[in-house]
């Protein structure tokens, strides 16, 4: 997730003039997560090994929040509240370890709580509350509230079989209402911001602006391939132990794994979270309708192209 930041942003400073490195990085953040609901949904209808279908699933839950804590970071530089980039790195870090840390400590209280209150009703109200609860607590700290409930989220989901039938259920059919309104209520939200944000691209308009969400589609796609299937081969080539563990894939693994790495809903979340100024300023924010455009594109592009022949 950090290789795409730095490679779709370091790509979008090279060929946008005039664009600041910070809120290229900022753009590199926001598209470098992938969406794993259309790619697991796929791979579930094309019969997939349930290997690849659980690394997709992992991976976009892991990055998600990467992600957003490497977009706050950039944020804070482009925006005039960071001052070096020894300073950003070092935030990264107490955020990510800070967040990984507030997890551990809450994840084992919560299941006991989960585990000892019989209604179902207050255990699924409970968990709608949990998410909150461990976001706020890392913020106090100054840490990673995604990456705390990420942490947290991982420990319940394991321990999910500890908690009796019913709650799960009940969980299951509320989850799926609620991931569905939110998602649908980001898509709604870009859509309708987005005639605003294509009056306002001034001199990047028309082909050029075209030119930009295909070179930056193509340097998305590239990236992914670059990392996947070095990260896939190289850990058997340098450790025995991984070699006797595991068995080597083909190359048509990691393909599919490469393929399949659509944007959605979280990136259009970040961009549509970008300040309309930067900090105690009223100059607005370098290029902001461009990166909105550039996001939209770019999730829509791999939606389409990717998703549709990712069955072939």
């Amino acid at each position: 997730m950090l290789f795409a930041t730095f490679v779709v942003g370091w790509a979008l400073y090279l060929i946008v003039p005039d664009l600041p490195l910070t809120a290229a990085l900022v753009f590199g953040a926001v598209v470098a997560p992938p969406d794993a609901v259309a790619a697991t949904a796929v791979a579930r209808r094309v019969g997939l090994p349930s290997r690849i279908t659980t690394i997709l699933q992992g991976e976009s839950l892991l990055n998600d929040a990467t992600a957003i804590t490497a977009y706050r970071v950039a944020l804070a530089a482009a925006v005039g509240e960071g001052a070096t980039w020894a300073e950003g790195i070092g935030e990264f870090l107490v955020a990510a370890v800070g967040g990984v840390a507030v997890g551990l400590v809450l994840m084992a209280p919560i299941h006991w709580l989960r585990t000892h209150v019989k209604e179902a009703l207050l255990k699924n109200t409970l968990s709608l509350l949990i998410p909150f609860v461990a976001y706020a607590v890392a913020e106090q700290v100054h840490a990673s509230g995604v990456l705390a409930v990420v942490v947290v989220a991982l420990y319940l989901g394991h321990r999910a079989w500890e908690v009796d039938f019913a709650t799960r259920l009940q969980e299951d059919a509320v989850w799926k209402m609620v991931a569905f309104v939110l998602e649908s209520s980001v898509f709604a939200l870009i859509g309708l911001q987005l005639p605003v944000v294509l009056r306002g691209l001034g001199e990047y308009e028309g082909v050029l602006a075209s030119w930009y969400a295909v070179a930056v589609f193509l340097v998305v796609v590239a990236a992914r391939f670059v990392w996947v299937y070095p990260a896939t081969f190289l850990p058997r080539l340098l450790s025995a132990r991984v070699r006797e563990r595991e068995q080597s894939p083909t190359w048509r693994g990691p393909f599919v794994v490469a393929w399949a790495g659509m944007r959605g809903v979280v990136s259009l979340a970040i961009a549509f979270s970008i300040p309309l100024t930067l900090h105690d300023s009223e100059e607005p924010f370098p290029h902001r309708n461009l990166i909105l455009f550039l996001t939209f594109t770019t999730v829509i592009g791999t939606l389409v192209v990717q998703g549709l022949t990712l069955p072939r």
